[in-house]
């Protein structure tokens, strides 16, 4: 069977009439400005990650760490930069160096772990950031020292009424030792401090349209529990951990305790060292630590600058190496020689030994040559850098005079670099 198919005229397709001039130009437009769009969110692709930065933080202020290379704020608070000072009751207070200590107590020695995906104006990650299961944004706005900023209207709530968030942030808080919110927040102080991240504030303009903070009273102390080292005044070991703070500006609460009276060998000292010596620190959740040096050893891994321990494994070595020079050459020898000389420590030395003393006074100044010849090469102890060496050094010839030990006129360089330790404002604390 066949079949026949009907012939059909083909048909025939015209060309597109040609587009007009400014048609091309319209679509040679689109094309270049969705290829740039397209360029242009390729380029900025990164500012929509996230971002995740961990490990040990360093501590700039209440608000703002640094974890390795990437500088952080925290994101939803507002806290008082460091040398911000505020007022109470007519008085003024580091609210600044409270505020950054706080985060540092949350922190509490442990990694931190920080991620966003926006940044400020400075070039900072605005982060969450988290200390083990310590939300330390929520954590420090709990803790009364800082604001809201966009989240945790409800935390700060509960700081201001003296009663802390319920639920696992709150508790944490109390673990890791916060300042108690109810000694914190109270009536607002009419005063007005300059401008900074001030925890606890109402915001106002000046004249000239530089943002001033209004600061609510806080106690600026730390409570009850709180940190606190147990301090022997002029003592050697109990001064050299006041000096190393101040060198970093930290404050730390101080109990005083008269040790021209014994009060070293009673309570409240005796049962926090068995040894019965000072200083003697208690941080917030209790645990002691006795040494002065390793008190030190503490303070600078919370708080790595300025670096007084060394920067470095040979800067580190070296000021390691200063320090026990210093430690067991000078400092032990002037300690020998007052305990046992001085009329004041028969109570103290049993037995005294006079000779002992005696014996031990040419060993000081055996090892101050040696320390002359190498000032002469340098400006400080273990180098370039004041360090703990040079604090060490710095007590043990301001001991030398209640030891009836002279440091030779002759060793000028000693002589120079005991001068100029002496005149920096730590040497005093």
């Amino acid at each position: 069977m066949s079949r026949s198919w009907s012939p059909r005229p083909r048909r025939r397709y015209a060309p597109p009439p040609p587009r007009s001039l400014w048609r091309r130009l319209l679509d040679y437009g689109l094309t270049v400005i969705l290829l740039g769009l397209l360029i242009l969110l390729a380029a900025r692709l990164d500012r929509f990650e996230t971002r995740k930065a961990e490990g040990a933080a360093i501590v700039n202020d209440g608000d703002s760490i640094t974890l390795g290379s990437e500088r952080i704020r925290m994101r939803g608070i507002d806290a008082p930069e460091y040398h911000q000072v505020c007022r109470k009751d007519g008085a003024d207070y580091p609210c600044g160096k409270l505020a950054r200590q706080s985060l540092v107590r949350l922190i509490g020695g442990r990694p931190v772990s920080c991620s966003g995906w926006q940044r400020d104006r400075y070039g900072r990650l605005l982060g969450d950031c988290k200390a083990g299961s310590t939300d330390l944004n929520r954590a420090q706005v709990e803790a009364g020292w800082a604001v809201a900023f966009g989240d945790f209207e409800t935390e700060e709530a509960g700081a201001r009424a003296g009663s802390p968030a319920s639920g696992p942030a709150a508790s944490t808080n109390r673990r890791t030792g916060a300042t108690p919110t109810a000694t914190i927040w109270s009536k607002a102080s009419t005063a007005r401090s300059p401008r900074s991240a001030t925890p606890c504030v109402s915001f106002s303009a000046s004249g000239d349209g530089e943002q001033l903070y209004e600061p609510y009273s806080l106690s600026g102390q730390i409570g009850r529990d709180g940190m606190k080292l147990f301090d022997g005044g002029r003592a050697p070991n109990p001064r050299r951990v006041r000096v190393f703070l101040a060198e970093k500006e930290i404050e730390v609460p101080l109990v005083p305790v008269d040790m021209g009276a014994l009060g070293h060998k009673q309570e409240p000292v005796s049962s926090r060292n068995p040894l019965r010596r000072l200083p003697v620190l208690e941080l917030d959740d209790g645990t002691i630590i006795t040494e002065s040096v390793a008190i030190c050893r503490y303070f600078e891994e919370l708080h790595p600058e300025p670096a007084l321990f060394g920067r470095g494994a040979l800067g580190k070595a070296r000021v390691e190496m200063w320090q026990r020079r210093m430690e067991f050459n000078l400092l032990s020898c002037v300690a020998q020689a007052f305990r046992h000389i001085h009329p004041a420590m028969k109570e103290w030395e049993i037995p005294q030994i006079p000779e002992w003393g005696e014996a031990n006074k040419p060993k000081a100044i055996e090892f101050l040559k040696l320390l002359d010849g190498e000032l002469a090469q340098r400006e400080f102890a273990a180098g370039d850098a004041y360090s703990i060496a040079d604090i060490t050094g710095l007590i043990a010839i301001d001991f030398m005079k209640p030891a009836r030990i002279k440091v030779p006129e002759e060793y000028t360089n000693v002589l120079r670099w005991h001068q100029a330790i002496s005149s920096r404002p730590s040497a005093a604390a």
